[in-house]
């Protein structure tokens, strides 16, 4: 565990480093990444639907419950809750147009697109990735085999290795698709970064924090609030420091943060649901 915390902070301190530069650099990696997770997402439908000498049932891809009883988990009704945390990381990101809205031109205006045009395309992306690999599944109960090891690290590599197993009889060649998951992985920490810096730069701004004074500083050269930067890797690092004591408590905080943040998101949609008399629509409105 200690191994996987030095290769955490070595990626903190890159997210960091890359998120000083200008603002027009960090667009065009926003946009490098972009492209990356929309065609790698194709690449990965399209290779294992390719290669995989077995095709699940589509019928058993969307209606079928697999408990695991080594876990205890055996409700479908639970199973299927847990299942909707991957739906729910797939559409993670949406909101960082709303973060860096002061930085766009009438962003007032503009900084709404974005965010719908993120979430469809989330939707439609995210759905073929993850029809793709459950469709793909050689051996479903290779995921509750204590013996499966690849298994324990990550389900999409164990798919991935057994589909190309199944034609090749080795898995090795899925290495190279493992690329793309964790290329996106690497663009996603990254952005997560920028998203999460203007987040406490607007909190400072409005001494919502402690030390907000540091916070709200920018840099004159590259207009990037450089301290907030910093002080987001420290507080993710000292976040991450439960993996000292296994992987599980890790978990548990990332898979919290992921329903809390869409909590967040649709408690001012119910408060409008509730009261529409009591917002007043902004520059941007979707008309209801």
């Amino acid at each position: 565990m200690l191994q996987q915390l030095y290769i955490y902070g070595g990626l903190l301190v890159i997210y960091a480093s890359v998120n000083t530069f200008t603002l027009k650099s960090l667009t065009q990696v926003a946009r490098i990444g972009a492209i990356w997770q929309v065609a790698g997402a194709f690449v990965i439908a399209v290779t294992l639907l390719s290669v995989a000498e077995k095709r699940q049932k589509w019928s058993w891809v969307l209606t079928d419950f697999e408990p695991n009883p080594a876990s205890g988990i055996t409700s479908p009704g639970y199973i299927c809750l847990l299942g909707l945390l991957t739906a729910c990381w797939s559409f993670t990101g949406y909101d960082s147009a709303a973060h860096l809205i002061e930085e766009t031109i009438s962003g007032d205006l503009t900084a709404g697109w974005p965010m719908l045009y993120a979430i469809i395309t989330s939707f439609t992306v995210g759905l073929l990735y993850l029809l793709s690999l459950t469709a793909t599944i050689q051996d479903i109960t290779t995921f509750t085999d204590p013996s499966a090891e690849l298994a324990t690290v990550s389900y999409v590599a164990q798919i991935m290795w057994d589909a190309f197993e199944s034609r090749y009889s080795s898995g090795h060649a899925s290495l190279v698709l493992m690329m793309v998951p964790l290329g996106s992985c690497w663009f996603c920490g990254l952005l997560s970064v920028t998203s999460a810096s203007r987040m406490l730069y607007g909190f400072s701004r409005d001494q919502a924090v402690p030390f907000w004074r540091i916070w709200t500083h920018v840099d004159a050269h590259s207009g990037v609030p450089v301290n907030a930067v910093w002080g987001v890797v420290a507080g993710a690092f000292v976040m991450s420091l439960p993996l000292l004591q296994g992987v599980t408590a890790f978990l548990a905080t990332t898979s919290i943060a992921t329903v809390g943040l869409a909590l967040a998101y649709g408690m001012p949609i119910g408060l409008h649901l509730i009261n529409r008399n009591s917002f007043e629509p902004g520059p941007f409105t979707l008309g209801r």
